[in-house]
C-alpha cells in the first residue's frame, strides 16, 4: 500500500544539510583513524629499519649479525621467515574475507553470532598452539 505523495513529511532544508554533515563527520573521523593507525605502523617499521640498518649512532643489528654464530642466524632468519608468513597469510584472509559476499551476508543476518564464533575459534587456535610439544635442538 502506497501513501499519497501530500502525507509524506518533506524535511527541512535545515535536517538536510545536518543529515550530511553527520555523514561528512564520520567520513572524516574514520579516515582520519585510518590515516594515524597507518602512519604509526609506518613510523615503527621506519624507526626497526632505521636502527637495525645502523643508520643511528649505535652499531646496527646487522654489524652484530657478523659475529653471531651460525646457529643464532639460523634462528632469526626463521623467526622472521614465520612472521612475515603469518602477515601474509593474514592479509590475505582479511582480503578474501572483506571480499567475500557471505561473509558479509551472514554478518549482517546475526553479528553477534559471527564474532562468537570467532572469539571461539580463536580460543581453540590458542589451546592447539599451547599444546604443541616443542622439540629443543631443532638446528
Amino acid at each position: 500500500m502506497y501513501l499519497p505523495t501530500y502525507m509524506y513529511r518533506v524535511p527541512s532544508l535545515c535536517e538536510v544539510f545536518l543529515i550530511l554533515s553527520c555523514f561528512r563527520i564520520f567520513h572524516l573521523a574514520e579516515t582520519t583513524g585510518r590515516a594515524v593507525v597507518g602512519g604509526a605502523a609506518l613510523f615503527g617499521v621506519g624507526a626497526l629499519c632505521y636502527y637495525g640498518l645502523g643508520l643511528s649512532n649505535e652499531v646496527g643489528a646487522i654489524d652484530r649479525a657478523m659475529v653471531w654464530p651460525q646457529v643464532v642466524r639460523d634462528r632469526v632468519r626463521s623467526t622472521y621467515s614465520y612472521f612475515a608468513g603469518s602477515l601474509a597469510l593474514t592479509a590475505g584472509t582479511a582480503y578474501a574475507i572483506s571480499q567475500s559476499r557471505a561473509v558479509y551476508t551472514l554478518m549482517r543476518a546475526s553479528p553477534w553470532l559471527v564474532s562468537t564464533i570467532i572469539f571461539i575459534n580463536e580460543i581453540e587456535l590458542f589451546m592447539f598452539g599451547i599444546a604443541i610439544h616443542i622439540t629443543t635442538n631443532v638446528f
